[in-house]
């Protein structure tokens, strides 16, 4: 008796499936249409040119993060969609660049405060530690800290900065030590 009623409700489920397979079928697809404030091309540079981005609209670029939409896209993206889009572009740029400096002055470093300096003279990169740290406050206390204690700064082989209590370094940290001597 179980096993008939197990095999009714498998070919209800499957009849109930093949007509809902070929209801969908008929139904006609769904077309977008252009939105009535999309731009042109030439608007779309202009906001390009708004964040020097004109070159990175250009056909054929290609980026590795943000790659445009094919022109035949456009009647389908407002101003607003363009806005954000290269507002998003200019600052990863933006940090991508800043993080690149950053990364090739940090192996110069001997002090902590040559560090918090370093940090420092980098908006986007103090930005993001102010915000690893909690907030500008917390950003602060833990500045004062780090500077009132004795550190080795090494760096790593994945290439961040490791501030070591120099009571507890035992010299396995995977890296160069940068203050030696001091």
């Amino acid at each position: 008796m179980k096993q008939t009623i197990f095999i009714l409700v498998c070919l209800t489920i499957l009849a109930n499936s093949c007509s809902t397979v070929k209801e969908d079928e008929t139904q006609p697809p769904t077309v977008l249409q252009p939105l009535p404030d999309a731009l042109t091309r030439e608007q779309i540079l202009d906001v390009a040119d708004k964040y020097g981005l004109r070159d990175s609209i250009a056909i054929g670029y290609v980026s590795h993060k943000f790659q445009p939409f094919p022109p035949e896209a456009y009647p389908y993206l407002n101003a607003q969609y363009w806005e954000g889009f290269f507002l998003r572009w200019r600052k990863y740029l933006d940090k991508a660049a800043e993080q690149k400096m950053f990364d090739l002055q940090k192996a110069n470093i001997k002090t902590v405060q040559e560090y918090f300096n370093l940090i420092e003279r980098f908006p986007l990169i103090r930005q993001s530690m102010v915000e690893a740290a909690g907030g500008q406050e917390a950003y602060n206390k833990d500045k004062q800290y780090t500077l009132s204690h004795k550190y080795h700064i090494y760096l790593g082989t994945t290439g961040v900065i490791a501030l070591i209590p120099a009571e507890k370094d035992n010299g396995t940290y995977p890296g160069i030590r940068l203050d030696k001597g001091e």
